[in-house]
């Protein structure tokens, strides 16, 4: 989960990204698209990256901005299990509410 003190979406990616380079990982980012969360318009991310030991991960950053906020999370795990995992992952996303609105 993450929290912005910004609307614009590209910054907010842009400062994960330097975060993961901080932490020793290389990241792709992929091509945003707009999806809908209970109705709500958010932003999904694809991403790639590898870690400092070299192990390939899967990821999705979800941004949704209201007001000067953009409320994030993401969600992956080693590239080799995603596909596993998928079913079950979207279950958990279709079902996120940002608690107040």
């Amino acid at each position: 989960m993450f929290g912005f003190n910004s609307p614009d979406q590209m910054a907010c990616s842009q400062a994960l990204y330097d975060l993961g380079l901080q932490m020793g990982s290389s990241m792709n980012f992929g091509t945003a698209q707009s999806v809908q969360i209970k109705g709500r318009p958010w932003t999904m991310v694809p991403i790639t990256y590898v870690d400092m030991n070299g192990t390939p991960y899967t990821s999705q950053l979800y941004m949704h901005t209201l007001g000067q906020l953009t409320y994030g999370f993401g969600v992956g795990g080693p590239a080799q299990s995603v596909q596993a995992a998928a079913g079950i992952v979207n279950s958990i996303i279709q079902n996120v509410v940002i608690s107040g609105q």
